[in-house]
């Protein structure tokens, strides 16, 4: 069994906010449980070589936070909590691969915004997609992630939480995937370049991050090993000195959850 990062402890699905809590730093965050363990082992050695570049903490969950739900709506707990205590956080799918740790994607959120994804288009499709985002911590994020948690006739949708962010941004949770409605959730959210979520369906041409979305775990498994191979030649700190990681030593890690 492989050697993982002790995971922090699972917060409250949702937990009440932090009262003016003091917020610091960037967090860098991935989940993955059940066979998705195998895909973040992967995916770990570029998330470690991001976060040691840019001074960024890593914080890894290996459980679902969420019990009564897919494990894919634990994202949204996961950015509850990490945005009363971080000024920044960046989300990456256990099944992706930074490719080029060369730039900050949370140097890619402008001032103002609180939510930054890649809106990718492709057969008729002009889809939003969660797997790679950034966010702004504070109430702004909290009660964007609190009315994509209410979506609750949306729990065992296909996309689950990312069919939740369509809603609230105005979007159609079906194919062809378009904007049907003025939306206030829409206010704040920035289109992030799509070299920062490269995906199967929507390649980009100088990709920063590959996110092997709706792919199968074998095709994954493969594509995955090769690309985390050829991202090792160039992951290199920029200065010197650790990540802060979350918790910040290892053991095996649980293979618990869907």
């Amino acid at each position: 069994m492989t050697d993982r990062p002790v995971a922090p402890a699972a917060p409250a699905p949702l937990a009440p906010a932090r009262s003016e809590a003091p917020r610091r730093g960037t967090a860098l965050c991935t989940l993955a449980v059940g066979p998705h363990l195998d895909l973040l082992d992967l995916a770990r050695p570029a998330l470690v070589a991001l976060a040691e570049r840019h001074g960024h903490e890593l914080v890894e969950h290996h459980r679902s936070l969420a019990p009564d739900r897919p494990p894919s709506w634990s994202k949204v707990v996961a950015l509850h909590d990490l945005a009363s205590r971080f000024d920044r956080i960046v989300w990456i799918d256990a099944d992706a691969v930074v490719v080029d740790p060369t730039d900050d994607p949370a140097g890619a959120l402008r001032p103002g915004r609180h939510l930054g994804v890649v809106v990718h288009r492709y057969g008729g499709n002009v889809l939003p997609n969660l797997g790679v985002c950034v966010l702004r911590g504070g109430r702004r994020t909290q009660r964007l992630l609190e009315r994509m948690w209410a979506c609750s006739d949306l729990v065992d949708h296909p996309w689950w939480e990312n069919a939740a962010l369509l809603r609230v941004l105005g979007y159609r949770t079906f194919e062809p995937v378009q904007v049907e409605r003025l939306a206030l959730g829409r206010v704040g959210i920035q289109e992030l370049d799509p070299s920062w979520n490269s995906i199967p369906d929507a390649p980009a041409a100088r990709p920063r991050i590959v996110h092997l979305a709706g792919r199968t775990h074998e095709f994954r498994l493969e594509e995955m090993a090769r690309l985390a191979a050829a991202a090792s030649v160039i992951s290199r700190p920029a200065r010197p000195g650790p990540a802060r990681t979350t918790p910040g030593r290892r053991a095996a890690g649980s293979r618990s959850g869907r």
